[in-house]
């Protein structure tokens, strides 16, 4: 299977200055992937579509700009997911080594869905989880907030 990993900065970025598959960290890329490729010029508009989707209700993309819409339905519903996965927790579930962390990953891959990773946003040079990028949009931004599509690494996993 295969996703992408997109660098999102609060910041613009000069071409020269995307990151590319060489540019994230073996030790974060192994993490969550076998391999990773750079997504061609010609490609990104399409792989940039598959980020609207991602971020319907949440962003607007005007080209390579991302404009910060609001997260607070999504929030909701994320949570809302959370708690789903919670109620089906039982003895065994722990006795399994089931932990809050894990519960979170699971709702995580059940409401939003992706294997999709972002870099970048937090000004390091590690690829994040799609939810821990929402996370951080909704706890440091406002509605109108900008943030910047720079390179784009299809992963393989």
């Amino acid at each position: 299977m295969h996703s992408n990993v997109y660098q999102i900065t609060p910041k613009p970025l000069q071409r020269e200055d995307y990151m590319d598959a060489v540019g994230i960290p073996e030790e974060n890329l192994y993490e969550f992937a076998d391999r990773g490729e750079d997504v061609m010029e010609e490609d990104e508009e399409t792989e940039m579509q598959a980020l609207d989707n991602l971020l319907q209700g949440v962003f607007r993309r005007e080209g390579r700009t991302l404009i910060y819409l609001g997260a607070d339905e999504f929030v909701k519903e994320w949570r809302q997911a959370i708690l789903k996965e919670a109620c089906l927790l039982n003895d065994e579930s722990f006795k399994s080594g089931m932990t809050a962390h894990h519960l979170k990953e699971l709702a995580d891959r059940t409401h939003l869905r992706t294997a999709t990773r972002i870099y970048g946003y937090a000004g390091d040079e590690w690829a994040d989880p799609f939810g821990e990028f929402i996370t951080h949009v909704y706890a440091n931004n406002k509605p109108g907030d900008r943030y910047y599509i720079g390179g784009i690494v299809d992963f393989h996993y």
